[in-house]
């Protein structure tokens, strides 16, 4: 196969020179063509990755940029559990917690979940925590009033203890972190001792018309 060496070509005059097999470019230059057509872009270091205008793609999936989704984590839990909770105590429900490591601390957590309870009784709350760190209050309590997170739905209507009530919640965290973070959700009891029934309804009865349930959160990293 004939070569050509040479360390540099320039244009013979206004028309542009066309080449038609692959080329290589040295640092800093650049072709004027407005596209480039090709199947498969490398990473030239291991493990650093392609960044194409700004935009980090790393490991098959996008690893930067603003207000794109950088990874998404789910968990789900079937406990079946009653917690007897004492007036402003919290409890931890089961084991729904979701692990994630954010890529960058200028990312976000979006954080999902749907929980489900039993209950005929009232002044119960739900609220994300990170790690140990409780998120979403309110800071709108006056008097004696209480700041709480997001009410917890139940109520006091005919046959209510043979039923689960399914209470949705969200919240957007900016930890400003790239280590792992636990998130996980817990109810707190705002008045005095209660029962809270979880994935469950508060009659326990065995018969097919009690059902047990499953409540589910989930994490998403966008970038910022």
């Amino acid at each position: 196969m004939s070569k050509v060496k040479v360390n540099e070509l320039s244009k013979h005059d206004a028309s542009e020179i066309t080449v038609n097999d692959d080329v290589v470019l040295a640092s800093g230059k650049s072709v004027s063509s407005p596209s480039i057509s090709t199947d498969t872009i490398s990473e030239k270091t291991s493990a650093a990755g392609v960044t194409i205008d700004g935009v980090l793609i790393k490991d098959s999936k996008l690893a930067s940029g603003t207000g794109n989704v950088l990874q998404v984590v789910n968990a789900t839990d079937t406990t079946v559990a009653s917690y007897s909770i004492a007036a402003n105590g919290s409890q931890k429900l089961g084991s729904l917690e979701v692990s994630i490591t954010p890529s960058s601390t200028s990312s976000s957590i979006l954080l999902l979940a749907t929980v489900n309870t039993g209950k005929s009784g009232r002044y119960n709350s739900l609220n994300f925590y990170r790690d140990s760190t409780v998120l979403g209050m309110s800071d709108q309590a006056t008097g004696s009033r209480t700041n709480a997170g997001v009410y917890l739905n139940s109520g006091e209507f005919t046959d209510i203890t043979y039923q689960c009530l399914a209470t949705s919640m969200q919240f957007l965290d900016s930890p400003s972190s790239t280590s792992a973070i636990t998130y996980s959700v817990y109810v707190t009891r705002r008045h005095s001792t209660d029962t809270v029934y979880y994935n469950r309804p508060e009659n326990d009865t065995d018969a097919a018309y009690i059902m047990r349930t499953m409540s589910n959160i989930t994490a998403i990293e966008v970038g910022g």
